[in-house]
């Protein structure tokens, strides 16, 4: 079933079923996102292994709007992008998505200007633009952002910047608007995520000049032109990480296969250290609940440090922990939204002033407490889903389309798992 079937908007879950089995890791949304909004530097792309979001698919119907023809279907992106126009990229798509900003990059690299609406997505913190801009501004670019909308143009960007954060959005918009600069531009204290790697990559395998100093700093060569490619993109780390943490939760052992292990070493060592039995292999994880979790601390960061994208699954472990736990986010200043559901359930949460939580299982025997919960963003609904598997009775989950953004099948695996999950 496509993702733009599913209309609907709430799941009810019965809770206390343990999970079993085995599952397959999609394509990776932080990764397939930033190669679609590269595209406008390339004539012609076969992308595969793209899962099938909401997302995606206004990637693909601002690639199309631009002037792409060619088709999303059966995780294939197939695009001839010879005849692209310089069009602005309205409110219209950009209140949908956030990765949206990420066509400035290619757009400016294409064709000396770029202009996009402000962009939205997940309200999880402000997420400003300012290093993006800054970054186009110290290179040679006219920046203007006023009336709601950034306007960017060059005639070719060059010299060197260094990020005053690894902000993987800024690496990437930068990378993409410096592949044809007329020199040669190197970036400092880059974001060292996956996703950065894989760009670097899909670029360089259509003729982009590209090279690592050290995995901090990266020397961008402007070539003429690219050329067209092929691109499998890689799994989806934050999925697998999330259906592992299912498997754990419910008491379970969940197997991830076609994953990157070495991809997922800090949210792995966190489960480990909660008490998890944890196995790796080449292309494998499986993660096993053998006895009562231990409560830990965690401090998400950038790469290679625990992700924020992990951090709402996590803490569903730490409501079940023995012990409290101490979850600090020092990435995003708004994403604790959910853990007011997960009190309302039953959990022990206290939220501090510095965007640190103190959270601990319920003093109820039973657990937590199946209720009605809201899902706020898109890490969020995976969250309050699998919560309500761990919840004694009934829980509904609402406002499912933020998890139709990231994850494909989400429910159809856990339920396959052994879950007992239906829409309404």
């Amino acid at each position: 079933m496509s993702v733009l079937t599913k209309t609907k908007e709430t799941v009810i879950i019965s809770g206390q079923t343990p999970l079993f089995g085995t599952v397959t890791t999609q394509g990776s949304k932080n990764s397939a996102l930033p190669l679609l909004a590269a595209l406008p530097l390339l004539p012609e792309v076969e992308l595969t292994n793209v899962p099938d979001l909401t997302d995606i698919h206004v990637m693909v119907d601002v690639l199309k709007y631009l002037g792409a023809t060619g088709t999303f279907s059966e995780g294939v992106v197939k695009l001839d992008l010879r005849n692209l126009m310089n069009r602005p990229i309205s409110a219209d798509f950009t209140d949908q998505l956030r990765a949206s900003s990420l066509f400035m990059g290619s757009l400016l690299g294409k064709f000396g200007e770029g202009r996009v609406g402000m962009p939205g997505g997940c309200v999880i913190g402000s997420r400003p633009l300012d290093i993006h801009l800054n970054g186009f501004e110290s290179l040679g670019a006219e920046v203007d952002s006023t009336g709601g909308n950034i306007s960017v143009i060059s005639n070719g960007l060059e010299g060197h910047f260094t990020l005053p954060l690894p902000s993987v959005g800024a690496t990437q918009n930068l990378i993409c608007a410096s592949v044809f600069s007329p020199g040669e531009v190197k970036l400092h204290n880059i974001a060292i995520e996956p996703e950065i790697f894989e760009l670097v990559e899909f670029l360089n395998g259509a003729g982009a000049n590209i090279t690592f100093e050290n995995p901090k700093t990266l020397t961008i060569r402007g070539v003429k032109r690219l050329n067209p490619v092929q691109f499998n993109v890689q799994p989806d780390r934050i999925e697998a990480f999330t259906l592992l943490v299912a498997g754990v939760a419910t008491k379970g052992s969940v197997k991830v296969t076609h994953c990157r292990p070495e991809h997922l070493t800090a949210p792995l060592q966190a489960l480990e250290a909660m008490g998890a039995k944890v196995e790796v292999g080449e292309n494998w994880v499986e993660a096993s609940y053998v006895g009562p979790l231990k409560g830990i601390e965690v401090e998400t960061g950038f790469y290679p440090a625990f992700p924020t994208d992990c951090q709402q699954q996590i803490s569903i472990l730490m409501a079940l922990a023995e012990t409290p736990s101490i979850l600090s986010e020092k990435v995003f200043n708004s994403r604790f939204r959910h853990l007011d559901e997960l009190r309302n359930m039953g959990a022990q949460v206290k939220i501090t002033n510095d965007n640190s939580a103190i959270i601990q299982r319920s003093k109820n025997e039973k657990g937590m407490i199946g209720c009605t919960v809201d899902s706020y963003d898109l890490r969020g609904a995976a969250s309050m889903i699998i919560a309500g598997m761990v919840s004694e009775g009934v829980t509904t989950v609402k406002t499912l389309r933020y998890l139709y953004r990231g994850y494909e099948e989400f429910i159809e695996k856990l339920n396959r798992l052994g879950a007992e999950i239906s829409y309404r």
